[in-house]
């Protein structure tokens, strides 16, 4: 009998209100009792923290007073039927704070029960922001690349799937490869490559129609898949995304990017060989464009170097007459030509405060100057009409006593082209001046090379060099 009387006096001490207030304020979720016609009867303390709302206010509301204006409003009649006929109901919703409007996301359970002798329904309400926002930062990671923003090769072809059906024909497929990547990458580093890649990304976003998709494809390729587009149409893209290429700044390099494109007319074309064609059309036009790209990118590169500082029609033809009398011939003299216009091409890797640098540069800047040689040869290295003077390039800065850089290449190690430059390259280098010095005499500039002829300069071609120079002033 005590044992009833204890239980008696439990369930009435727990059906009270203010303990009801305190089991139900516990809750971490948001708790809304609401009547089987959906009027809210009763919340608890974390429902009006969530939704920014007074318990006398929320009081008498209804689901959609508490409901974001972009929510599916038509599947709640259906859900609150199988609520009412008691199956149990679990759904994501859009829902809004009453004091500012803001918007967040909830995962709802909502479930028939009988309280305090009466039927209502019992929404549990818990906030997924953070959940959502974790959602969509993974999907982002998963179907996005992650250094230019665009679409990733994944997402690409999930679309290509889901696109690839006849009511979107025609499809155009357009396949790019970035000009100059490599290149970029070597001389200038990877951040200057990154940059690249991004710039190149910002303009075909900018070239392609809003229904379009673009990804990158690869390392330096990217594609576009065109719904609803001719040939015509994708002819069009690429010419856009041409003359907005041309209309961007050489930094450090123009921008370019060979494109092909091909197109799917008919249900039964194999999509893939669609991209293959468009690949194989790219590759083409890469191969034929590619001389006018490098010629392109050599003339921005030297455009960067301050012409101001060499007189380099002059130092063509001292470095001729300089190989001649050293007995050179042939083939090799056009390299010399060549050599003597292109020998400085790594200092567009400079920074121009460092080249005009008013006073003397600090040994930071002096380090970064001795780069260009190296920057240099790995510019020529890529371009196939410069791959035969790279290394004299590395080695135009080399000193015949070995104290030269970058390799300290000594005596005859050092190759006879760049030998032969050191020393026009010096005295063109005397007689211009620079910023931090002024120019000198030619008969200094002379006494200066012959100074220097044994530890700097080859002493045979030091020699040689003054009796040509000698023999001009007759």
């Amino acid at each position: 009998m005590i044992k009833d009387e204890t239980k008696d006096i439990t369930d009435a001490l727990f059906m009270t209100k203010d303990n009801l207030r305190i089991i139900f304020d516990s809750v971490y979720d948001a708790i809304i009792i609401h009547d089987l016609q959906g009027k809210i009867l009763y919340v608890n303390k974390r429902m009006l923290q969530l939704y920014q709302v007074d318990f006398d206010v929320a009081r008498g509301m209804a689901v959609i007073d508490l409901s974001a204006s972009d929510n599916d409003f038509e599947q709640l009649p259906l859900i609150w039927e199988q609520v009412l006929a008691g199956e149990e109901q679990f759904f994501q919703w859009r829902a809004k704070s009453l004091k500012d409007e803001s918007v967040f996301d909830v995962e709802v359970y909502l479930t028939r029960i009988s309280f305090q002798d009466q039927d209502v329904i019992l929404a549990n309400v818990r906030d997924i922001s953070e959940k959502k926002k974790t959602e969509e930062i993974i999907k982002q990671l998963s179907f996005h690349d992650k250094l230019t923003g665009l679409y990733n090769r994944a997402f690409f072809e999930k679309e290509l799937k889901r696109l690839d059906v006849e009511r979107q024909l025609p499809i155009s497929i357009i396949i790019g490869d970035i000009n100059g990547l490599k290149l970029t990458n070597d001389a200038f580093g990877h951040l200057e490559g990154d940059n690249l890649l991004r710039r190149i990304s910002n303009v075909l976003k900018k070239s392609i129609r809003k229904e379009d998709i673009l990804a990158r494809w690869g390392g330096d390729e990217f594609a576009i898949l065109l719904t609803k587009a001719s040939a015509y149409t994708a002819a069009k893209t690429c010419k856009r995304i041409q003359h907005m290429c041309k209309q961007e700044k050489a930094k450090p390099i123009p921008l370019s990017i060979a494109l092909g494109y091909a197109t799917k007319k008919k249900k039964e074309q194999d999509i893939f060989d669609v991209i293959k064609d468009a690949e194989r059309i790219m590759y083409e036009n890469k191969l034929h464009e590619g001389k006018e790209n490098r010629q392109r990118i050599t003339n921005a590169l030297l455009d960067k170097m301050d012409q101001a500082d060499h007189d380099y029609e002059k130092m063509t033809i001292l470095s001729l007459k300089l190989a001649k009398a050293y007995g050179l011939k042939g083939s090799i003299l056009e390299d010399i030509k060549l050599l003597a216009s292109i020998h400085d091409i790594g200092k567009a890797s400079i920074p121009r405060e460092i080249l005009l640098k008013p006073g003397p540069l600090n040994q930071e800047e002096w380090a970064i100057v001795k780069k260009h040689s190296e920057v240099g040869y790995r510019i020529t290295s890529t371009l196939p009409e410069y791959t035969h003077v790279a290394e004299d390039i590395l080695a135009h800065h080399e000193r015949w006593d070995g104290s030269g850089y970058p390799r300290g290449l000594k005596g005859e190690e050092i190759p006879i082209l760049a030998r032969i430059i050191s020393i026009v390259d010096a005295y063109e280098v005397i007689i211009s001046g620079r910023p931090y010095k002024a120019a000198q005499s030619h008969k200094e500039a002379l006494q200066e090379i012959e100074r220097h002829g044994g530890s700097q300069f080859d002493p045979e071609l030091t020699n040689l060099f003054l009796s040509i120079m000698s023999s001009l002033e007759k």
